[in-house]
């Protein structure tokens, strides 16, 4: 039923009320196709009739005058045809000189039935390619609407290309809201890359010149995060020209005011403010460029949705100036991690910075190049003349000092802490360089100070993950990122073992201040990183061998379901786990080779005993070595810490 039967071999006559082959030109308007053989698309033109046949056809025309003068007569219940026989669709098996026999048989035979047209006889779409003459399978109407639509998307586009390349100001903006919304439908996503279009699209949008105008930057960041979803372009920041343009949006200074949108700019909107973007880009930050930019470019990052050849795009990004652009970005925002009137312009720029320190963690991870990059990254603070330059590193350990003196880190701010910790345990992970410079800045009494905050908490405000289960779950990410940065420095130098053994965390004048000395009592919360990191392996194993203990209670008396709370659970337990492995392998740096510390560390862990920590490190290194995910020097550095501390514990 959905197909269209061909017609008989030879058939050639149509009654006078066919349709003429339409084709859409480039500007959508509609024009008769002319002298070409239907379905024939590398087929030259035929010939028109000879003035010889043009004038018997005429005389055939009724109201036509006969050699002896006297009118023909128009037939009764037909009706004129207003196109000549050579600007009709021809048939299939037309020559050149049958044209005007078939012109005579058109307008001198009595009305017939009109025949089942063949695919080749459908109006053509431009850029639809037409099927064979002979023995091409009948077209479904399905297929023939696709064809329509995909000839509607190509003029489209092209007319929206061509006003953006040449147009000015407004019709720029006009023209990429046009491409925004051809854009945001993912079928048009899949459409336009399956064909040479795609590429055509993104290079145009590549070679815009934004200059400070928000609505263009807006435009061209909303089509770069469309293409993070469905039917996108994956690789899209790999593209020299698409990299560059991200250092434009990201430079632009000016926002979009809610109340007052220009109208193609609110025709950007109204695809930002969709669920599939909101997922990525909150409504508040959708009026700012820059931020627009920083969700596509963290969304395409994300080692989760990201493809295998993604160190493409790392390198671009690092070689075209994005990973500057980004940092300098985050720099500019740090001021909303210390403002203690906070606004909704606040809320706005710490989201940006969070955006911007996911889009340097997730560049630099397991790329040494983009590691030393950063390492050696300088940015400014400060507006003219009062402008002060610092090392990236530097400028990273002075915000995380700065939120370690707050009382509450919640929210946006401890989201920011998070991306902090997460980008330089990037950069100094098996990086001697990358140790050195924040050990410089005083990273370690820094970050083992923020790691004793969150575990014992900041009375009355803050309970510790000692103390409450819950606060364990919520400190996870954060927990992981203070020693993770610990273990790569302490794994690069012996002195820095000794030094985070014996500085002193808790006793001090600010800590009695604030009353963090006395959260949980005793003379060995005053004795340094060593008791604490004791303490945190007991309460983690606690928690984890209670929460055992109810599962098998519970699977014993209810069958097994997966559901999204088990998964999400199961990843919770994941997140402890590691908590655990990494607080003894630092605690393990810490105490190898020095008996005294051993005992004091022994004094707080299960069975007062260094077995879990030698157990926590084996496990650690069989999981590490089977899955093949630890390089050679740092698994001899593990086989070496282990060995030593089986030995002392001999």
């Amino acid at each position: 039923m959905g197909k269209v039967k061909p017609a008989p071999q030879g058939a050639g006559k149509k009654d006078s009320q066919t349709s003429p082959s339409l084709r859409r030109s480039s500007r959508g308007t509609i024009a008769i196709e002319d002298n070409t053989i239907a379905g024939t698309p590398d087929a030259d033109p035929l010939p028109g009739p000879s003035n010889l046949e043009r004038r018997r056809i005429a005389a055939t025309l009724p109201g036509s005058t006969t050699a002896s003068g006297i009118k023909r007569p128009p037939p009764t219940g037909r009706k004129l045809s207003a196109l000549s026989a050579h600007k009709r669709r021809l048939p299939t098996d037309a020559t050149p000189g049958s044209i005007a026999s078939a012109g005579r048989r058109q307008f001198s035979s009595p009305p017939q039935k009109e025949a089942t047209k063949t695919p080749s006889q459908e109006p053509q779409m431009e850029g639809a390619k037409s099927p064979p003459i002979k023995g091409a399978p009948p077209m479904t109407v399905a297929e023939a609407q696709e064809l329509g639509e995909l000839a509607r998307l190509n003029d489209d586009s092209t007319w929206a290309l061509e006003g953006l390349s040449s147009g000015n100001g407004v019709a720029k903006q006009t023209s990429l809201a046009t491409l925004a919304e051809i854009y945001a439908s993912r079928r048009n996503r899949l459409a336009l890359h399956s064909s040479s279009l795609g590429n055509d699209f993104l290079t145009g949008i590549g070679q815009l010149k934004i200059g400070d105008d928000p609505v263009l930057a807006l435009g061209a960041a909303a089509i770069l995060l469309l293409t993070t979803q469905i039917g996108g372009d994956p690789m899209v920041f790999a593209k020299e020209e698409i990299s560059k343009l991200v250092v434009q949006i990201l430079q632009v200074s000016s926002s979009l005011a809610p109340g007052a949108v220009p109208a193609p700019a609110s025709r950007i909107l109204r695809i930002l403010h969709e669920a599939s973007s909101l997922k990525i880009v909150p409504r508040e930050a959708s009026f700012n460029a820059p931020s627009v930019a920083l969700g596509a470019l963290s969304s395409s990052l994300d080692p989760q949705n990201c493809p295998a050849e993604i160190d493409k795009t790392k390198h671009t990004l690092r070689e075209t100036g994005v990973l500057k652009a980004v940092a300098q970005l985050a720099a500019d925002q740090s001021q909303a991690l210390v403002d203690t009137s906070p606004t909704m312009e606040t809320v706005q720029s710490l989201w940006r910075l969070e955006r911007a320190l996911v889009v340097l963690e997730h560049s630099c991870f397991a790329l040494t190049e983009n590691e030393i990059h950063l390492i050696e990254m300088e940015v400014s603070q400060g507006v003219p003349p009062m402008v002060v330059r610092m090392s990236l590193a530097q400028w990273m350990v002075q915000q995380i000092q700065a939120l370690s003196r707050q009382t509450v880190v919640s929210g946006l701010k401890k989201d920011c802490l998070r991306g902090l910790l997460a980008v330089l345990m990037n950069i100094t992970h098996n990086n001697t360089s990358g140790c050195e410079k924040i050990v410089a800045f005083s990273a370690l009494e820094i970050i083992s100070y923020i790691l004793s905050k969150i575990c014992l908490g900041s009375p009355p405000y803050m309970r510790g993950v000692l103390q409450s289960a819950d606060e364990l779950k919520a400190w996870l990410d954060e927990l992981n990122g203070c020693l993770g940065v610990l273990i790569n420095c302490a794994e690069e130098n012996r002195e820095n073992r000794v030094r985070m053994r014996t500085m002193p965390l808790l006793g001090s004048s600010q800590e009695t201040d604030s009353g963090a000395a006395t959260a949980g009592g005793g003379a060995e919360l005053s004795s340094g990183l060593v008791g604490i990191l004791g303490r945190l392996i007991s309460t983690v194993m606690s928690d984890s061998n209670d929460k055992s203990a109810a599962e098998g209670a519970h699977e014993s008396s209810q069958p097994e379901e997966v559901t999204l709370d088990a998964l999400q659970h199961g990843e919770g337990e994941a997140a402890a786990s590691i908590v655990e492995v990494y607080a003894a392998i630092l605690l393990g740096f810490l105490v190898e080779g020095n008996k005294k510390a051993q005992e004091e560390a022994s004094t707080v862990l299960p069975g007062n005993s260094m077995d879990c920590v030698i157990s926590a490190v084996q496990k650690c290194l069989h999981f590490y070595v089977t899955a093949g995910a630890l390089t050679q020097r740092t698994e001899a550095s593990l086989r070496a810490l282990l060995a030593s501390l089986v030995s002392d514990n001999a």
